[in-house]
């Protein structure tokens, strides 16, 4: 797939030679019994989500069929009447998706599905407003969720006949895909930036758990997830043949590009108190550096996945827990959110193992996480304060759901067992 980024959405749609086509608009939207109790942050998404289907339909006369997600995660059902209504609707040229990660992955679902079949998408014009969404603009993969199975998976993993292969060797990355990135345009610049904690919040937070209950993510929250996900990457880094597969980062500044991800992951969360008093700009500066890591992130991704041979891919620790725990475990919980909670765990572990390749980005991490000097951090959530069960967690039956739903990811594999078991204890009790 071929990926660019635009800065403007109006002037790319006034650029592009088939601007006038009927295109998919999907758009994200809180449940329905959600709306009467949303947060100023989600207003503004949901804002400016109203005010990108206006740019479009209204101030461009871009003829639209429109459809939106309320859920979390694209569902099969979700992918099939939304891939009937682009057909009856003749607008299969153009897929654009608004908002959330929920709107992009159904976005990048239904293209790899019609290019499954004889309707070929011309162009994907991804417009992320919440950081889960930016990250997943940049991802070659989708996370759908499974209803019979209650968990993650590929797309491939809902067993339908749409998504005859798994993973970046489907069809649909013969679509050019456009990101307009909240860093790079006017409409979203202000939304992220909304959503950070103060030293006075993280008090609060911490004392309510349900905080974490239909929320989104604090930017704090998501630079801890990015250092998750970091030391993931770091791993695989180590593991892998030292092939180089053609993408959309250099093969030789993948290194480089790693460790500018870790500190600006780690600039985020230094805390409100390091700043200077002429620091006036420092909330816009971690907006535009949480931005960066998470599209950065993405692409380090993709890049890290197509290093794996065939039949050989190995899932994150992180993207497995996540995968196999979210759904029963924490309905409620953002993503980002529940990865954030594994990071001083999994730093702690593959610190003291021997990937010595890994080692300088792994110790980048550690020392900063577990720091006692003045540059202190905000530690992430609690693991076991976002259960939604009341019961005491139990990690051999966590382990279990784990291991079934790897079923779903056709071609991959976990990593070991005895590590995935250190980083639930060590998250759940910390």
């Amino acid at each position: 797939m071929t990926t660019s980024f635009a800065k403007s959405l109006l002037q790319h749609l006034r650029n592009n030679q088939t601007s006038k086509c009927k295109s998919l608009l999907i758009t994200s939207t809180p449940p329905p019994q959600f709306l009467d109790n949303l947060s100023n942050y989600q207003k503004q998404i949901n804002q400016n989500i109203e005010k990108t289907k206006f740019q479009i339909g209204i101030q461009q006369n871009i003829p639209t069929i429109s459809s939106s997600i309320a859920s979390a995660y694209p569902t099969s059902d979700a992918i099939m009447s939304t891939i009937e209504l682009a057909k009856r609707g003749g607008a299969t040229e153009r897929i654009i998706g608004v908002g959330s990660r929920a709107a992009i992955d159904l976005a990048k679902s239904v293209t790899m599905a019609l290019n499954s079949s004889d309707n070929n998408v011309g162009e994907l014009v991804l417009v992320p407003s919440t950081l889960g969404g930016v990250m997943a603009s940049t991802m070659e993969d989708v996370l759908v969720y499974h209803v019979h199975e209650e968990g993650l998976c590929l797309p491939s993993g809902l067993q339908n006949p749409l998504f005859p292969v798994s993973g970046g060797d489907t069809a649909a990355m013969t679509t050019k895909k456009t990101i307009i990135a909240p860093g790079n345009t006017n409409l979203n610049s202000d939304i992220v930036m909304l959503n950070y904690l103060d030293e006075e919040d993280i008090v609060k937070k911490s004392n309510t758990e349900q905080q974490h209950q239909q929320s989104s993510p604090f930017m704090q929250e998501v630079a801890h997830a990015i250092l998750a996900i970091s030391i993931d990457i770091s791993v695989a880094l180590c593991t892998t043949s030292t092939s180089t597969p053609n993408n959309s980062i250099a093969a030789n500044s993948i290194n480089e590009t790693l460790e500018d991800t870790i500190l600006n992951a780690i600039s985020v969360l230094q805390s409100t108190n390091d700043c200077t008093e002429d620091d006036d700009n420092s909330p816009l500066l971690k907006q535009q550096m949480i931005i960066k890591a998470l599209l950065q992130i993405g692409l380090i991704l993709n890049h890290t996945q197509q290093l794996f041979e065939k039949n050989q891919i190995k899932r994150p620790a992180s993207l497995a827990m996540a995968s196999a725990l979210l759904p029963p475990y924490f309905p409620q919980v953002n993503i980002l959110t529940f990865l954030s909670s594994l990071t001083p765990a999994m730093s702690q572990i593959y610190t003291s193992s021997e990937y010595p390749k890994a080692k300088p980005y792994l110790d980048i991490i550690h020392n900063h996480l577990f720091s006692t000097g003045s540059n202190r951090l905000i530690p992430p959530p609690s693991l076991a304060s976002m259960m939604e069960t009341r019961s005491q967690p139990n990690v051999e039956t966590m382990l279990d759901s784990i291991h079934s739903n790897l079923i779903l990811w056709d071609n991959y594999k976990d990593e070991k067992e005895s590590i995935l078991e250190e980083i639930l204890h060590k998250s759940l009790n910390r």
